[in-house]
């Protein structure tokens, strides 16, 4: 496997994270010298596990040629294994809420417009009343039957090959928007039908939004046609209300949000939001030499070339570094309920020091030589860090002051934090519940309060994790 993600070595450093199991697949982030890459394994014991690996295989073929899954890199059909590009982010699932429920309905309404134009296709007929009652939830659902002569000329044009699936955790929120990851119950189905899923999902979360939701997935759906649009709409509307207020089925809100109100059930004092980011297990290790004689001779090396600089003030980088503001207390909970997971990026970078970075701890200690400042990013090695982390990865987070940490480690933020930043920015919250861990499996979790962070207990949020496994249970599976 090694071989196949980084072809042009011959050793390899590689780590394997489980993100998800079930009966008949296994899935897991594998980084191969800081390469990572998604990898999912079919049982072949597993009764229809052939025909799943088959089906995720040739869809991801297909649509990684045309932008609209990750780019398939290697697989086996013997041992039914794929490996695909990974992409960074959430679920969405996971980070919708009632405050950005119509924002990501309009961007996963636009993701699908995309995906409609670009999939593979085939000519279609027949329209959508004897497509949708054709389906035994809808044969006897009173909208679809009132509504007959409009859904009969609404003609079904063209079949696409659609994702076919109503769990808005297998579309992952990455920095470019929303997009499809799973691809296991991948058909050919009616160009809208993944818009209908993707309604169908988002109003069984917040079915007091159900106008806004429905609005939101049509006009990003019709790129702002207005005809095209208010048809889609009535589609959309029509079958939001045979399949989930005519059905009463019901679907529990995202684990973090169960845990927010689990939390507040018994506090006087309140958190009024929930952030959620992944979390790193600290487990330590006693430092390499030959690391630190390494990151000792980068940093010499660095300050020689500030020393020889006959100008050394062009050196210094523009905008002012990001160490010369503090990160907003909210971001501090949730890196903290985190424990550094993107910490595992410095991992044979030297910490990502650089000449910048050493210019300015120069620049702060005009009177010490280059054997001291060097000495001085020496002095804050802790004797143990944390386990394939950053050599500065201590139990408190980085052991580095702020101004001598590279601007790259002051101005990254993951996925997580961009969303918390860009939602404390709209509307600052009063107290704010961080919550790290994957899915309903909390590992950690902050608070702010009073202008400081606290930990909180993990048993306080077992209750809306217990309602959130036994909501889930009745979920499970689509057509």
């Amino acid at each position: 496997m090694a071989k196949q993600i980084d072809p042009n070595r011959d050793q390899y450093d590689l780590h394997a994270k489980v993100l998800g199991k079930t009966h008949g697949t296994l899935s897991m982030a594998l980084t191969v010298n800081r390469q990572t890459v998604f990898l999912k394994f079919f049982s072949k014991t597993a009764v229809e596990s052939e025909t799943a690996y088959i089906t995720e295989r040739n869809a991801l073929k297909l649509l990684g040629r045309v932008g609209l899954a990750p780019k398939l890199t290697a697989f086996s059909d013997d041992d039914q294994i794929l490996i695909r590009h990974y992409v960074e982010g959430e679920t969405l699932r996971d980070v919708v809420t009632a405050e950005t429920v119509v924002c990501h309905s309009r961007a996963v309404g636009a993701w699908l417009k995309k995906c409609a134009q670009r999939a593979p296709s085939r000519p279609g007929s027949g329209n959508w009343f004897e497509y949708l009652t054709g389906y035994p939830d809808l044969r006897k659902s009173g909208a679809i039957g009132t509504s007959q002569q409009f859904l009969e000329t609404f003609e079904i044009n063209n079949f696409v090959l659609s994702q076919n699936t109503a769990l808005l955790r297998d579309f992952v929120m990455s920095a470019q928007g929303p997009m499809s990851v799973k691809f296991a119950r991948t058909r050919m189905k009616p160009a809208g039908w993944d818009l209908l899923l993707a309604a169908r999902a988002l109003v069984q979360l917040f079915p007091e939004q159900t106008d806004a939701i429905t609005k939101a997935l049509s006009d990003g759906y019709s790129s702002g046609t207005r005809a095209t649009s208010d048809r889609y709409l009535t589609l959309i509307r029509l079958f939001v209300l045979g399949m989930v207020f005519e059905t009463g089925r019901k679907v529990a809100p995202p684990p973090s949000h169960l845990a927010l109100e689990a939390f507040n059930r018994r506090r006087k004092v309140k958190c009024d939001a929930v952030a959620t980011s992944p979390f790193l297990a600290a487990k330590f290790r006693p430092q390499k030499k030959h690391v630190i004689e390494a990151f000792e001779r980068h940093v010499l090396n660095l300050a020689r070339q500030v020393k020889r600089s006959t100008n050394p003030d062009k050196l210094e980088p523009k905008p002012a570094p990001a160490s010369s503001s503090q990160p907003p207390l909210e971001l501090g909970a949730l890196c903290r309920a985190c424990q550094g997971n993107c910490c595992q990026m410095g991992v044979g970078k030297n910490a990502f020091i650089d000449r910048d970075a050493v210019y300015h701890v120069m620049k702060a200690n005009p009177d010490k030589d280059v054997l001291q400042i060097a000495q001085t990013y020496l002095d804050f090695i802790p004797k143990s860090h944390v386990k394939d982390s950053c050599f500065f990865h201590a139990k408190k987070g980085c052991n580095l002051p702020r101004e001598m940490r590279s601007d790259t480690c002051n101005r990254y933020t993951c996925g997580s934090a961009q969303r918390l930043l860009k939602s404390i920015s709209a509307r600052p919250p009063d107290g704010i519940l961080c919550i790290a861990g994957t899915g309903s499996n909390f590992r950690k979790a902050t608070r702010t309060r009073d202008g400081k962070i606290q930990n909180v207990p993990l048993g306080r949020l077992k209750i809306g994790q217990a309602a959130f496994r036994k909501s889930s249970d009745q979920t499970e599976g689509d057509r």
